[in-house]
């Protein structure tokens, strides 16, 4: 076990410099209180956002994230649809980086991306976390928006968008900070050796 420790502790000390600045991401209730803050063309549409599983899916099927978000888009195959689900904003300063974690819960392929909005009365102002990334049934990804020049913003959060008229499931989840991932298995092999200690 004590291998283990030093094992946590290297794997600490390595991986430290690799996470730079602090990371905002977005909680549990924060996640909850998202609503539509941008479409495009006008008429998309959230239907609800629920944190039940059952209710939420109509094959019964569990969320992957924490929190689930239902809504509609009316694309086309020669122009996508995006809805903006966000928040009334943030103050980002002092963070490197803003990250979220979303799932498809939907059967079908839907497009995902993060924004940060600077000034709501100017679309263009929207920072993204790159072009739109494509969600198969089932999956998910971890997108990344750098704000490391930013301060406080109006709104942020994420967006969907689709090349067809139908209705999409998206979950999300927080990212745990890397820190308090690091401690918590610097702390597993500590207890872990302190156990085996007391047992010889």
């Amino acid at each position: 076990m004590k291998r283990f420790s030093l094992f946590c502790i290297f794997c600490a000390i390595l991986t430290s410099p690799l996470y730079g600045g602090p990371v905002f991401t977005l909680s549990q209730t924060d996640l909850l209180s998202l609503s539509e803050v941008y479409d495009s063309p006008s008429g998309q549409s959230l239907v609800r956002v629920t944190t039940d599983p059952i209710a939420y899916n109509s094959d019964s099927s569990v969320l992957a994230g924490d929190v689930g978000f239902v809504g509609d888009l009316t694309g086309t195959p020669s122009s996508m649809a995006e809805i903006w689900l966000g928040n009334s904003g943030a103050d980002l300063t002092g963070y490197d980086a803003y990250q979220l974690k979303l799932f498809n819960d939907n059967d079908d392929t839907w497009n995902v991306r993060l924004f940060v909005w600077p000034d709501d009365t100017d679309p263009g102002s929207a920072v993204f976390s790159g072009g739109w990334v494509p969600l198969a049934k089932g999956h998910g990804a971890t997108l990344t928006v750098d704000v490391s020049t930013l301060g406080t913003v109006d709104s942020m959060g994420f967006a969907v968008g689709s090349l067809r008229e139908d209705r999409f499931h998206i979950s999300a989840s927080p990212i745990p900070a890397p820190g308090a991932l690091l401690l918590a298995s610097m702390g597993m092999g500590l207890v872990g050796y302190l156990r085996r200690r007391r047992s010889l």
